[in-house]
């Protein structure tokens, strides 16, 4: 038995949503926003339906691997998948929305923890720096997508 928890955060990025959605579905650069991750696809295509994925996060040898199935792949909307890793267990989500000045980017990630008190202690332990992680990923891909559209 497991239970879902949930971190999810918005940003305003100023530029059109296609635009927004190619940035951030855009695997090898990643690591550029997303903290000690280095994101790849794996085969031929990773940008359809049931590409795949694999994100390594961590410093030199002590991380972990995150396998990951698209599951929706619906641009420029949004690409959800599947993590189908040893540690990573759930579903993420990347929506891109147009609003009246440009977009606005949301990541959201669903994790299977284990039921009960076990579960409740892990999560306690891991929200904090999962749900920073993620506002500090989102906020540098705006500030760094910006800066990139002020020099084209």
């Amino acid at each position: 038995m497991s239970q879902t928890k949930s971190v999810s955060h918005s940003v305003f990025v100023p530029a059109p949503q296609a635009d927004v959605f190619i940035a951030v579905t855009n695997w090898g650069t990643q690591s550029k926003w997303i903290p000690f991750t280095k994101v790849q696809g794996v085969g031929k295509d990773s940008h359809v339906l049931h590409g795949k994925l694999e994100a390594y996060t961590g410093i030199g040898r002590i991380g972990f691997l995150d396998t990951m199935t698209i599951t929706k792949w619906d641009p420029p909307h949004h690409c959800e998948v599947v993590h189908t890793g040893k540690f990573v267990k759930g579903s993420g989500l990347f929506e891109v929305s147009p609003n009246a000045k440009g977009s606005t980017f949301t990541w959201t990630e669903h994790f299977e923890m284990p039921s009960g008190i076990p579960g409740n202690i892990l999560w306690a332990v891991l929200w904090l720096p999962t749900k920073l992680g993620l506002i500090l990923s989102i906020h540098t891909f705006s500030r760094r997508f910006k800066k990139i559209s002020q020099v084209s």
